[in-house]
């Protein structure tokens, strides 16, 4: 019994001189010794957080406007293409793309930047083409900044 009382007693030692060495019981109680409790106004919290968040979306509104503005515009100058108007990358999204070259330098982009994946992909009168409903060539960010107008 006293065998194991003294070994109980050099791994307790031991596992609070790892503790000591890891976690720093002094290094936090220090560092949370200038805490201070105080009362909090809840409601000028939320309307500030509800001026920032109506700010933000007030801001992507705008943005989204004036992407829309000028798809208008660039809808507005569009002319019919000829029936026999080929477009380009818009057949075989279906099938696995070749490797892309490697570039000289590892500091360079690939030479081929096209995606590599399959896309589902539908026939379409239109483009007399498998084309890809789901997926398009255009990208509009989630953030949008504040820009010109042109």
């Amino acid at each position: 019994m006293v065998y194991i009382q003294t070994w109980a007693n050099e791994i307790s030692e031991k596992l609070y001189k790892i503790e000591k060495l890891v976690v720093r019981r002094e290094a936090i109680l220090k560092s949370f010794s200038d805490v201070k409790v105080g009362v909090r106004d809840g409601t000028a919290i939320v309307t500030k957080a509800a001026k920032a968040l109506e700010e933000l979306l007030l801001k992507r509104t705008e943005a989204a406007e004036r992407i829309m503005r000028k798809t208008e515009e660039l809808a507005d100058g569009f002319r019919e293409l000829p029936p026999d108007y080929t477009y380009l990358q818009s057949v075989q999204l279906d099938q696995l793309k070749p490797a892309p070259e490697e570039p000289e330098s590892r500091y360079s982009l690939p030479l081929n930047c096209s995606r590599m994946e399959r896309l589902r992909t539908r026939r379409s009168a239109h483009y007399a083409a498998s084309v890809s409903m789901d997926e398009s060539s255009v990208y509009v960010t989630q953030e949008v900044y504040p820009c010109g107008e042109d």
